[in-house]
């Protein structure tokens, strides 16, 4: 257990410690807080049964489409495997957007959502830091 900057040092890079902890780092925290009724969808037992009742017919669709593209695989017709294999992708993509859409009604929202950095599957780390551009610090991030 560390508990002045030296001691951490011996465990983290000095340019990856934050400079509040004495490294080099330029990062700092920022909490993005709570919004009122930022979780409302949560409530929402219509919403979120349409939803689930959607994405469960998407997987059943997803299985039904991975079956006809093993089966076109294992009698090796070309044609039929190329086609099985676009509509598995159509409707994984369908699955996945599903997913994200019952999330809204079972899922809190949390720091990650409200700073930009988790939106509709994607992750942009960006939105919560930023490359100092000190070419003594490769890697560093800042607050934006």
């Amino acid at each position: 257990f560390a508990q002045k900057p030296e001691g951490l040092l011996k465990f983290i890079d000095k340019k990856e410690l934050l400079e509040s902890r004495g490294g080099k780092d330029k990062y700092v925290y920022d909490y993005v807080k709570p919004v009122a009724d930022e979780n409302k969808l949560m409530f929402d037992a219509e919403g979120r049964a349409t939803a689930a009742s959607t994405l469960e017919n998407l997987q059943k669709q997803f299985i039904e489409a991975t079956t006809e593209w093993t089966c076109a695989k294992e009698e090796g017709d070309h044609d039929k495997l190329a086609k099985a294999a676009a509509r598995r992708m159509e409707v994984s993509d369908l699955v996945k957007s599903a997913a994200m859409e019952k999330d809204k009604f079972t899922r809190a929202r949390h720091f990650y959502t409200r700073a930009g950095v988790l939106q509709d599957g994607i992750v942009d780390w960006t939105k919560v830091q930023v490359y100092d551009g000190d070419s003594d610090s490769e890697g560093t991030v800042g607050s934006k």
